[in-house]
């Protein structure tokens, strides 16, 4: 869901927490957490809204979901970082190589262009990048592509694995961005307990405790009986520019 903010600029509910316009939202934890489930509900909850969004896919489209078409007037766009493993690339927004940094932040530019300005936008993962960079070339790689959607007034979500960068890196992400939502996964008996909390939220007053939260069969983000989000299947999914370079 968006809503006008103060500035008139649409801000946006990330996990029932109101982001204002612009702002750039960590989403870490551990393999299960449920850092995607969260990323794609907020992502197409958003477009839902809007109508206007960037899907930076790193990883497997799957576990996006199905295609559904979009309609006449939604502007979504997905560059794929995924296909070129198995030599499958094609399109305008398709990553030959994600060990070529600039050549994904000048995607990502003109995607943002191409979509306009107030638009929401997920990567995920970040983490993914970590097999074929740098540490310091991923950092350099955010803070030039944060400085281009702020400007343009992009909001969206970060996805970074947990338990895998190191502590400076962790930390320089938390200074180049807004606010962090982080989650944690406890496995008692045969039950999954996932919490998820606003460790970081910059301006905006947010719950800073630890929430229990449960995914539904159909991705519906609830906690404590409220729905966090809604049914994912019913916003358009990104579907990938198909047009040739």
């Amino acid at each position: 869901m968006a809503s006008a903010g103060n500035d008139g600029r649409p801000s946006f509910l990330v996990m029932g927490t109101e982001v204002p316009s612009g702002y750039s939202v960590l989403v870490t934890g551990a393999p299960g957490a449920g850092k995607t489930s969260i990323a794609r509900s907020s992502f197409r909850e958003a477009i839902a809204a809007t109508n206007k969004g960037i899907l930076v896919a790193l990883e497997p489209q799957r576990r996006w979901g199905p295609e559904t078409p979009l309609s006449n007037d939604c502007k979504v766009l997905r560059l794929d970082g995924y296909s070129w493993k198995a030599g499958m690339a094609s399109g305008k927004y398709s990553v030959r190589n994600l060990s070529n940094l600039n050549d994904l932040s000048i995607k990502m530019m003109e995607a943002a262009d191409e979509v306009g300005q107030d638009f929401f936008y997920t990567v995920d993962s970040l983490s993914d990048l970590a097999v074929y960079c740098k540490e310091e070339d991923i950092l350099r790689f955010v803070d030039v592509v944060l400085a281009y959607y702020r400007a343009r007034c992009g909001t969206g979500i970060w996805v970074v694995e947990e338990g895998i960068h190191t502590n400076s890196f962790n930390n320089m992400l938390k200074h180049l961005t807004d606010a962090v939502l982080e989650l944690k996964l406890d496995e008692q008996e045969e039950n999954l307990d996932r919490r998820m909390r606003w460790a970081i939220l910059r301006g905006p007053s947010a719950p800073a405790r630890w929430v229990r939260f449960s995914i539904l069969g159909d991705g519906q983000v609830v906690s404590g009986g409220h729905a966090l989000s809604s049914n994912v299947d019913a916003p358009p999914h990104p579907t990938a520019d198909n047009t040739s370079d």
